[in-house]
């Protein structure tokens, strides 16, 4: 038995597949690729936060039909979300978040440089305390 032919889709393809009629926000939004993923399960990402700004303009390319929140994390609140979508409490169906994970990855060293700002793409921060913000959430 033959296996069936793979097309990869094309991002207008994935663009005009049915909306399953759940809205998806995304924090830590990177270039788009968990978002990509949602959107070909038929999701409709309806925000996404990133602050990187080679990061932004890959995203905007990939995804032109969401809102793009340039704001570092730090400063974005749930409700800042939900009033620029004009949702409620309970109305989004999905918050998705992928924040840097060196400060509980089981891989690396964990404590070491607890609270130091490091180089992290094209700034210096702290990012070892970000997914406290997804918790905060």
């Amino acid at each position: 038995m033959s296996k069936p032919l793979y097309k990869i889709p094309s991002m207008l393809d994935i663009e005009n597949l049915p909306w399953n009629g759940f809205k998806v926000a995304s924090t830590f939004s990177g270039c788009g690729g968990s978002c990509l993923g949602y959107r070909m399960a038929g999701y409709k990402v309806v925000y996404a936060n990133e602050f990187i700004e080679s990061a932004q303009q890959t995203y905007k390319a990939n995804h032109p039909n969401s809102f793009l929140d340039t704001r570092d994390i730090r400063k974005v609140t749930p409700e800042d979300i939900l009033e620029k979508l004009n949702l409620n409490c309970g109305d989004l169906d999905l918050l998705d978040g992928s924040p840097p994970c060196a400060a509980f990855s089981i891989v690396g060293k964990r404590e070491a440089g607890w609270g130091v700002e490091k180089k992290y793409s094209d700034t210096t921060q702290r990012v070892d305390d970000l997914f406290l913000n997804m918790l905060g959430f």
